[in-house]
């Protein structure tokens, strides 16, 4: 009997069926590469990043590394001691305090019985809060000295002591006549008219030195022998105001200027800041306070307004009006929407960052190095991430606030009666720069400096061009940053995030074909 061959070969089902599993297992290889490959890249692009943080880090070894980098981004901001500023201005710039101009415009409002109106510090170029002691500054000839005038023009003195005169802020009580006890203000009436001037300062030097002729029999005038004139006027005199708050010419800070500047100058270096209460819907009351102006970074046409914050990222706000520290961080109002919301990454700004990158030594110093960023997309190449994107580097700064309060328009609310009322310069705490001295009590810094670091990712080119000139660089910046924002949401960052983070040190997101990394903010102080 005759037997069949046995079918050695694989039917079409078989065969189609191995083809499969080779071809899945063929595509598990390729996806296991391609994984590798890309936690290769996100490594790299980590480590580059990282890079960036650490050479900012160590940028200078100054002692205050944050005014440094706070210099290198345009927000130059040096602080020296009342003393050494008027030396300098007066040294240095040439600046003539006997001069009419440098004292400032005065304003007049009568003359207290003397023919002389009364004189106030307002907007000439002396820093905001001193002025000049005018008996001494005041230059006339013999022939205009007249026995009747109480005060000698002793012509320019000789030291910044005899000269300088505090703002008086706390309005002292005087005795009149009767031996009771008033305010200046009740002493010399005619002073409530001319309470408040230039930017809300309100002027008060050297009232000792105002004539009130109401109370004239408590000077004593002295004739010396023969009638020959000795002094006159010696009754109560101190030449100026010291400040009952405490400040000194050494020990009250202040902007260190450029060259000869106007008052108004300093307060726009360094404003003051304003504090309101808001209801939250719990009812609990919101401290929103204001110093330093908006940033315009992310405008249509991109300005070039700082981002500059008045206290730490995510750490309590000090009361301006109480002076005390808050339970709760920062909150400000959303020009936008006019709703309350936290600080967060997206108010950053990314248009230094070329100077941050050849600050970090990313980036070769100089117009070269500056060219290679904006032109050079190669994924070896350090300042950009390993797609071949440029690395974008955004920044804020914190610098505590000068304190002071403007007589008229500024508002305090008192919890006990439940309403906002003027909050008056005699309510200060402790000097012009009490907030400043506050803050380095509390937190152990008064200025600081933030920095993230972003990557796009290797579709970067749907956000900006491969290159672009210097003058572009600002829209580059902004738009580069946004992007990186739409795939990575770091608007999630904000100052309670310091205490509860949405990620650590990177968070990477795989968008489309889009790998896209951010690191957590870093504050260097």
């Amino acid at each position: 009997m005759r037997t069949g061959a046995k079918n050695q070969g694989f039917t079409l089902i078989e065969l189609l069926i191995v083809v499969s599993i080779i071809l899945i297992l063929m595509g598990l290889i390729i996806s296991g590469m391609g994984s590798v490959k890309d936690k290769a890249k996100i490594l790299q692009t980590e480590q580059r990043m990282s890079q960036v943080l650490t050479g900012l880090a160590q940028y200078s070894q100054s002692t205050d590394i944050a005014a440094q980098l706070q210099g290198l981004v345009g927000f130059q901001r040096d602080f020296l001691p009342l003393r050494q500023i008027v030396n300098q201005l007066t040294g240095e710039y040439g600046l003539d305090l006997v001069n009419t101009a440098s004292r400032g415009s005065y304003p007049t409002n009568g003359s207290l019985g003397v023919g002389k109106a009364l004189t106030y510090p307002s907007d000439g170029h002396l820093p905001p809060n001193i002025g000049v002691r005018w008996e001494n500054a005041y230059r006339t000839d013999q022939a205009s000295r007249r026995a009747s005038h109480a005060i000698w023009k002793v012509g320019k003195a000789t030291n910044i002591e005899s000269i300088i005169t505090f703002k008086e802020r706390q309005y002292s009580s005087v005795a009149d006549t009767k031996g009771s006890t008033n305010t200046i203000l009740n002493v010399y009436p005619d002073l409530a008219d001319i309470h408040t001037f230039s930017h809300g300062f309100a002027m008060l030097v050297a009232w000792d030195d105002i004539i009130d002729w109401s109370q004239r029999d408590k000077w004593k005038y002295w004739t010396g022998i023969n009638g020959v004139h000795g002094r006159s006027w010696a009754w109560g005199h101190k030449r100026g105001t010291v400040s009952t708050l405490g400040e000194t010419l050494d020990k009250t800070i202040e902007i260190k200027p450029d060259q000869i500047r106007s008052a108004d100058w300093y307060v726009e270096q360094w404003p003051n800041v304003t504090e309101q209460i808001v209801p939250a819907s719990n009812g609990d009351p919101i401290f929103i306070q204001d110093a330093y102006a908006e940033s315009d970074w992310n405008q249509t046409t991109p300005g070039t307004i700082p981002v500059v914050w008045h206290s730490p990222w995510g750490k309590p706000v000090i009361s301006r009006n109480e002076g005390t520290v808050l339970t709760q961080i920062e909150y400000q109002l959303d020009s936008s929407t006019g709703d309350l919301r936290q600080r967060t990454m997206g108010d950053m700004s990314p248009l230094a960052s070329l100077a941050l990158l050849q600050a970090a030594g990313v980036v070769p110093p100089g117009t070269d190095g500056a060219s290679a960023y904006r032109t050079d997309r190669s994924p070896d190449k350090i300042w950009n991430d390993a797609w071949g994107a440029p690395l974008v580097v955004a920044h804020a700064m914190y610098l505590a606030p000068r304190y002071d309060f403007d007589d008229v328009n500024d508002l305090m609310f008192h919890n006990e009666a439940g309403q906002y009322t003027i909050k008056d310069s005699f309510s200060m705490l402790g000097g012009r720069d009490w907030l400043y001295r506050k803050a380095e009590e509390t937190y152990q810094y008064a200025r600081s400096f933030y920095v993230a670091v972003g990557s796009y990712g290797q579709e970067y080119y749907t956000v900006i061009p491969e290159s672009w000139e210097a003058a572009d660089e600002s829209v580059v910046m902004r738009d580069l940053w946004n992007g990186i924002e739409s795939l990575t949401n770091f608007s999630e960052w904000t100052g309670e995030s310091f205490s509860n983070p949405p990620w650590q040190g990177f968070r990477n997101e795989l968008v489309g074909e889009t790998q896209s990394l951010i690191s957590t903010p870093v504050e260097i102080k």
